[in-house]
């Protein structure tokens, strides 16, 4: 389903509801969106603490072309 038609029958859902459910839902939102931040910010500083930690370190990618290099240069050497 879209996400205009989800958006859209949430809010024919919220005109159905009493003012007491509408608060509840209200704090059900609010705390859904706390976890997200929360989960975001977790993964961030995981993240940073990787870069933290790995820094120095090679990618893959970045290792073999490193490697890759040093043949090339020693393959010219010995010739």
């Amino acid at each position: 389903m879209p996400i205009q038609e989800i958006k859209e029958q949430i809010t024919q859902y919220l005109e159905q509801l009493p003012e007491q459910q509408l608060h509840q839902l209200a704090d059900y939102a609010a705390q859904l969106v706390h976890e997200q931040q929360a989960s975001s910010e977790k993964k961030r500083q995981l993240i940073h603490s990787l870069r933290g930690k790995y820094a120095n370190s090679l990618s893959s990618s970045e290792a073999f072309a490193f490697n890759k290099q040093d043949e090339i240069d020693w393959e010219e050497r010995t010739r």
